[in-house]
């Protein structure tokens, strides 16, 4: 399933992610870029991001909202037969954002083993 920018453009209006804030919003969507270069280039390259102690939960709380939105389409996503295709795309972004989110969490690291999260 492809989606649109025009879902993820229209999940920035779910009563969830709006709750968050438009500074956190900016702030979370800085963290999301810088975490997947960093990712992307390894040790390649030196970044010079400066990270705050507040962006772990900060991160958490966005998936946490996305994840709402994504609930909210589940069971039109769910049936053939939902016709509701803009709660179904909600849906599939919401998630898709969720994941992203959630797994740039530093807390989060290493996978699958102590993290309390």
């Amino acid at each position: 399933m492809s989606l649109s920018t025009e879902a993820f453009d229209n999940l920035r209006e779910h009563w969830a992610v709006e709750a968050i804030g438009p500074d956190d919003l900016a702030r979370a969507t800085k963290l999301v870029n810088e975490r997947l270069a960093q990712r992307a280039v390894g040790k390649q390259i030196v970044f010079s991001f400066s990270p705050d102690e507040g962006d772990d939960p900060l991160l958490e709380r966005i998936a946490l909202a996305y994840e709402m939105a994504a609930i909210e389409g589940l069971d039109e996503l769910s049936r053939p037969s939902g016709h509701d295709m803009t709660l179904r795309n909600q849906s599939v972004a919401a998630a898709y954002s969720a994941l992203v989110s959630a797994d740039l969490c530093l807390c989060r690291r290493p996978r699958m083993t102590g993290c309390s999260l």
